[in-house]
């Protein structure tokens, strides 16, 4: 598995698309051991791989009977060498195997975008657009790497500027993209995703800044973020401050101007609080589940740190 700052569009998506319905609800079921048996204790059981056994959990699968499919996939995720399975029976000729299997790709997938997203946050290398990409499809079961990518892609014009860009380059891009900037303080969640903000049209001022320096990194113009009167903008680099809620207005006046640098890290960490806040307001226990869990173990505070019912921490009344 390749370090997720050097995935290219093409490595992305190799496997089936995610298009499968969600998995039903088990209540006997770990939700985070479920999804992300690998970064818990319900991971450290996991047991030798053992050909028999394994070929009849597979065969499970194809039980109509959802609760024992379900259960079946369940003790599946506790061995190792699970690529295989999915290798050997993804084109399966019975549907509901296939529908399982599907399931089992694509959790295995998650379990490694989460990996490799906190191995390289912890070593100060997680691009803030990688992060991004990730989050997004570890929210939504429907997306992939690949798709987000291509999603991407067409948002942007066929004529790419010249190299390196200028600062006025970059601003003409983002413009051609259709993306309108909203406050950070919505808290609305898709406005925080790119492929919603995307469809939408509408893209808070942290994914707008982490977008356009993507772009420019692409291009060779350097960027950094930072935050200015409690939104996000970049320095270009001049140090100009482009207001992102200002239509993409370029500060030259820099005699006065207050603001802060960001770090990759501070603009990761910005970005799941805000996808966080979003979660408790919408009371979305499963988004919060998500993102909850990641800010928890960057931070590594373990579960319990994670909000009340998915973790034991409460509020103070």
């Amino acid at each position: 598995m390749k370090e997720l700052n050097s995935f290219l569009p093409e490595n992305f998506g190799k496997g089936p698309e995610n298009s499968l319905p969600p998995l039903p609800e088990e209540p006997d079921v770990d939700f985070h051991a479920f999804w992300y048996g690998n970064d818990s204790d319900f991971a450290a059981k996991a047991l030798k791989p053992a050909d028999a056994a394994m070929a009849s959990l597979v065969t499970l699968l194809e039980d109509k009977d959802e609760r024992i499919a379900s259960s079946a996939l369940l003790e599946l995720l506790k061995y190792e060498g699970l690529d295989d399975v999915v290798a050997l029976n993804q084109d399966a000729d019975g549907p509901e195997l296939r529908r399982h299997i599907h399931q089992l790709a694509v959790i295995l997938e998650h379990r490694r975008i989460r990996r490799i997203f906190l191995k390289e946050y912890r070593r100060n290398t997680l691009l803030p657009w990688n992060a991004l990409l990730a989050i997004h499809v570890l929210m939504d079961t429907r997306r992939s790497m690949h798709s987000l990518e291509e999603q991407v892609r067409m948002s942007l014009p066929e004529e790419a500027p010249p190299t390196p860009s200028q600062t006025s380059d970059i601003i003409e891009l983002m413009r051609y993209t259709g993306l309108n900037a909203v406050g950070d303080e919505d808290f609305i969640a898709e406005h925080f995703m790119i492929g919603e903000a995307l469809e939408q049209q509408l893209a808070a001022t942290i994914v707008l800044a982490i977008f356009a320096q993507h772009l420019g990194f692409k291009l060779g113009w350097m960027s950094q973020i930072c935050m200015h009167n409690g939104h996000f903008c970049l320095l270009d680099p001049d140090h100009n401050r482009i207001d992102i809620m200002e239509e993409w207005k370029v500060e030259t006046d820099k005699g006065q101007e207050m603001y802060h640098v960001c770090t990759h890290r501070e603009v990761i960490c910005s970005l799941l609080s805000y996808l966080l806040s979003s979660a408790m307001l919408n009371s979305n226990l499963y988004d919060q589940n998500i993102v909850g869990s990641l800010l928890a173990d960057i931070e590594g505070i373990g579960k319990s740190a994670i909000l009340y019912p998915q973790g034991s921490y409460r509020l103070p009344v």
